[in-house]
């Protein structure tokens, strides 16, 4: 493969991670076109990195659960020997291979080891590249809190593995729950986690996937930090053998504990690691995470991550929801009862939590959590600091919590927020057979996107622009991006629109103006019939998009219909494609397709204004007298069957936005065959 096809074919993969499962085919059409080979290798390259993904950041401890497909045997390397040690039992399993309890297989002494071990078949150059990349991270690093690398090499078959030490304990939450640690026992452990995050800093290693279940707490209540497989190596010269999974992070990372940089895939520093760290404290303080459940859309998760602030711990530890489900929790059985996070720290009751919380630790934990990097401790070794000076009963550096975003941030964020929730709508682009071909479906790309357009205007938090300014780009010819740009909005939504047979397929994304990246894409397969439908499900997912917690009357105004009826529909659509054109025969048409779907149903409001439209565009241009105009434009609205003589007659011509004369020619009535599109 040459250097260019490599190119090409990383740079579709790369895309095709930033969509979801279900998403993905439709993007593969659109990327790779014809190019089978092409589609081929991205689809190859995915396959390996969805496998990869629950392999390398499967803790090696006893007692973890991992699903295990029916068709995949697990017993096989049970009793096998690999480098100096015999396979015991297995202890997790991922898509790519496995971990496994192993012993020493020699009678030089006794000591068990975890072996993660690359599966047969799975051993392509994107996972090779990943597994070297954590084992030369682990050969880097040796700390008594850091699960060490022993040993490495390739089984007689040459399947790569690497050899470590056998942690045998529990996530770090569900110790201190099943421990009923007080709080100033959970700060005095959190600080020995502290330890060796500060030790790989200093290391040059940032971790970037710091949670309770990558740290690990023996039966002594020793911490062990594991998973350096998304860790990022800042030392060039100790890189040399790795690669840089900074794009890959951004998809491995778990969102729940992301900083705001590492969702909007800036540069990530030390200081992600601390708001890393800041989110594990608040946790096992106050039993609850400091945002509700971030099973969003990836623009929403940016959003809610960068832009919303958390409760503080004293305030949330008395909440009934969200409650974190520990194994001590579910065995209390009570786990809706907020009383039971007293009884999993020392028995103390709330209000004695509320209490200790409040103060020095509220403000400790929301200062490791800051939205602005620089604004958080300036390392790891100054968080721990400022929890012993708590500890002894000293006046601590972290100032008093502002529940305000951060001043730095406060007028950006603003801003952003602002531009964010402005849209354009570009015409879809009409996909054929045959490049160039008319099919009669033309009507559909700008039409669905004039409607969409409607719809979203009704929601007075979304601010969208109108079809006339996004009329230019029906071409095609303008990429989303330049588009948004001109446009300045936040977002571009972009697709296209193909018939296949009776039925209508759209691919739409919506694109980020931050970075240029699409944040959401779907794709929608409707009957020709029911396009309706289609545009009930584009616009909602739409708002949705950009306003998640729509009120009761936004989602009212959103799925408002302007009719129930298809035919109409379409006849509206139509009428809007070729009122759009600005053209002698296009305004001819137009009148034709209003009028048509007013007599399919005579309530149909859209079609009525597309009258007025009609008739206020004569007065403007001084075709017929403004009085008359505007009054038969009235009329349009709310009588229509007083107009039908008018529009039998024939129209004078008048001037276009050019300059020249446009004939509008005969008017047409209800029952007039509409012309071809």
């Amino acid at each position: 493969m040459t250097p260019e096809r490599w190119k090409q074919v990383e740079e579709v993969f790369q895309a095709a991670l930033d969509f979801p499962i279900e998403r993905r085919d439709a993007f593969l059409d659109e990327a790779c076109g014809n190019d089978a080979a092409l589609r081929q290798q991205v689809e190859a390259l995915v396959e390996s990195h969805d496998r990869a993904g629950s392999f390398i950041e499967a803790p090696a401890f006893a007692g973890a659960n991992y699903t295990t497909k029916p068709d995949e045997p697990i017993g096989v390397m049970i009793g096998r020997r690999v480098g100096s040690y015999k396979i015991v039992r297995e202890i997790g399993r991922g898509g790519m291979g496995a971990v496994y309890l192993a012993a020493r297989d020699d009678e030089m002494f006794q000591k068990r080891v975890a072996i993660k071990l690359v599966k047969r078949g799975m051993d392509t150059d994107f996972i090779l590249r990943r597994f070297r990349h954590e084992r030369q991270i682990l050969a880097n690093l040796d700390h008594p809190n850091i699960a060490r690398l022993l040993d490495g090499g390739t089984t007689d078959d040459n399947l790569p593995y690497f050899v470590m030490e056998y942690v045998e304990g529990q996530p770090i939450h569900h110790y201190c729950d099943a421990a009923k640690l007080s709080i100033a026992e959970r700060l005095r452990l959190f600080r020995r986690v502290c330890a060796p995050v500060a030790y790989a800093h200093r290391n040059q290693i940032i971790h970037r996937d710091i949670k309770p279940g990558n740290i690990l707490v023996t039966g002594e209540g020793t911490p062990k930090l594991l998973d350096f497989g998304i860790a990022k190596l800042l030392n060039p010269d100790l890189a040399s053998d790795t690669f840089d999974p900074t794009q890959t992070a951004l998809r491995l990372m778990t969102p729940e504990y992301a900083s705001p940089e590492q969702v909007r895939g800036q540069q990530v520093t030390t200081a992600t690691d601390t708001y890393s760290l800041g989110v594990l404290l608040y946790e096992i303080l106050s039993g609850h995470r400091p945002y509700p459940p971030l099973s969003r859309m990836p623009h929403e998760l940016s959003r809610v991550i960068s832009e919303e602030n958390p409760e503080r711990p004293s305030a949330v530890v008395g909440h009934a929801d969200g409650i974190l489900m520990t194994s001590a929790v579910k065995n209390l059985g009570t786990a809706a009862n907020p009383e039971v996070i007293g009884r999993c720290r020392g028995g103390a009751t709330l209000d004695a939590l509320r209490r200790e919380l409040a103060g020095n630790l509220d403000n400790i934990v929301l200062k490791a959590m800051c939205k602005d990097p620089s604004s958080r401790y300036a390392s790891v070794d100054d968080f721990s600091e400022d929890i012993r000076r708590h500890l002894d009963g000293l006046p601590v550096v972290a100032p008093s919590c502002d529940p305000l975003p951060d001043k730095a941030f406060d007028s950006v964020a603003r801003e952003a927020t602002t531009l964010e929730k402005s849209i354009a709508v570009l015409p879809l682009k009409m996909l054929h057979p045959v490049r160039g071909e008319d099919t009669g479906d033309n009507y559909l790309g700008l039409g669905l996107a004039d409607a969409v357009i409607t719809r979203l205007s009704n929601i007075r938090r979304i601010n969208v622009r109108p079809t006339s300014s996004v009329l230019k780009y029906s071409s095609g010819d303008t990429d989303s991006f330049t588009a948004g740009k001109e446009l300045g909005v936040g977002y571009v939504l972009d697709g296209r629109i193909q018939r296949i047979g009776e039925r209508i397929r759209v691919t739409v994304q919506l694109v980020s103006m931050r970075d240029g990246a699409p944040l959401w894409a779907s794709r929608f397969d409707e009957k020709y019939t029911d396009i309706l439908s289609l545009e009930d499900s584009l616009s909602a997912q739409v708002a949705e998009a950009l306003i998640p917690r729509l009120t009761g009357e936004e989602r009212e105004r959103l799925g408002k219909r302007g009719t129930d009826n298809p035919e109409a529909f379409e006849a509206y659509l139509r009428g809007r494609y070729h009122w759009n054109t600005y053209t002698e025969e296009g305004l001819a048409k137009a009148i034709v397709y209003f009028n048509e779907a007013i007599a399919i149903d005579p309530s149909y409001a859209a079609a009525y204004a597309g009258v007025a439209d009609y008739f206020n565009w004569l007065g403007v241009y001084g075709v017929l007298p403004a009085r008359e105009c505007f009054v038969a434009a009235k009329e349009g609205r709310h009588a229509p069957s007083s107009l039908m003589a008018r529009w039998l007659k024939p129209m004078p011509r008048w001037p276009s936005r050019s300059g020249h004369t446009i004939g509008i020619g005969r008017r047409a009535s209800a029952s007039s065959s509409a012309p071809s599109s």
